[in-house]
């Protein structure tokens, strides 16, 4: 047995309380360390699946700019391309389109705004979690008809125009050509 090992065995086992102690401690540290790290990255794993899974997915396409102003006029007219294209890729599991532009909702209790977005309630289904986000009241139907008339409500924006199932909303936006005042009666499943 070289010098060097035997003289660090004879170290490590004259005083063994010692011994013991700093290899309890680098043990825990290590505990600690491997705990943390864990605790990091299932957080950070929460918290870019919620992201992802409920209305931002993990990819979108938007006109030019129109992120940096949320200008409506920015919108793309021509759907048809960018849908094929998404279809003919097999990396892409899902995909639906949206509308997203601002609004104010009117009751006859009382007004909130915010941003509304149109969807596919068909393809949305398979891309975020809005469905069983639903607390009361039903899912969007799969009838494009029906689905033009229905609209989901937040709890708290339902709870700020103080409305209930089967209460009437209406929407007020201006619409992208002329810019003209547009509104729409809903009956509201929040």
């Amino acid at each position: 047995m070289p010098l060097i090992l035997r003289l660090a065995l004879r170290n490590l086992f004259r005083n063994t309380r010692r011994t013991i102690l700093t290899c309890t401690m680098v043990g825990l540290s290590l505990t600690a360390l491997v705990i943390t790290d864990a605790l990091i990255k299932g957080m950070s794993d929460v918290m870019v699946g919620t992201i992802t899974q409920t209305l931002a997915g993990q990819g979108q396409v938007h006109k030019r700019e129109y992120l940096e102003n949320r200008d409506e006029k920015l919108y793309i007219k021509d759907l048809s391309d960018i849908t094929q294209q998404l279809s003919s890729n097999a990396d892409i599991k899902a995909f639906s389109v949206r509308t997203l532009f601002g609004a104010m909702v009117s009751s006859t209790n009382n007004t909130g705004g915010g941003l509304v977005y149109g969807i596919n309630p068909q393809t949305e289904i398979a891309l975020s979690k809005i469905k069983d986000a639903v607390i009361q009241g039903e899912y969007l139907s799969n009838n494009e008809k029906d689905a033009a008339r229905e609209i989901l409500l937040g709890s708290e924006l339902a709870a700020q125009l103080e409305v209930n199932l089967g209460d009437r909303v209406v929407l007020s936006h201006s619409q992208i050509e002329g810019s003209e005042l547009m509104q729409s009666l809903f009956y509201g499943n929040n």
